[in-house]
């Protein structure tokens, strides 16, 4: 598995480590895959891809993995759902939402 530095810098954001190509592999092989990748097309024609999800319960991660290019794209922690629901309820708090 490839890692972007999309993903590595996240990573290093969000778990507070650096991540290794074996340690994502494990990581991933002991997730539940939420979604699979899937290559789609627009109505127009257009290409998109869809990543697939995995969901590692214990580490509390959500990795997305485009399957085709064997590469990991990014990786959300529960500090992404704290930091959301934390500027949502600052917005909530000052009017704006």
């Amino acid at each position: 598995m490839q890692l972007s530095k999309h993903f590595i810098d996240n990573w290093q954001k969000r778990v507070g480590s650096w991540p290794t190509e074996a340690c994502v592999d494990q990581i991933i092989a002991q997730s539940v895959r939420v979604q699979p990748s899937k290559d789609l097309h627009e109505h127009d024609g257009a290409h998109f891809r869809m990543l697939s999800i995995y969901w590692h319960p214990e580490l509390d991660l959500i990795l997305k993995v485009d399957d085709y290019r064997g590469m990991a794209v990014t990786v959300l922690s529960r500090s992404n759902y704290t930091d959301r629901l934390t500027s949502r309820g600052r917005q909530a708090i000052q009017g704006g939402g």
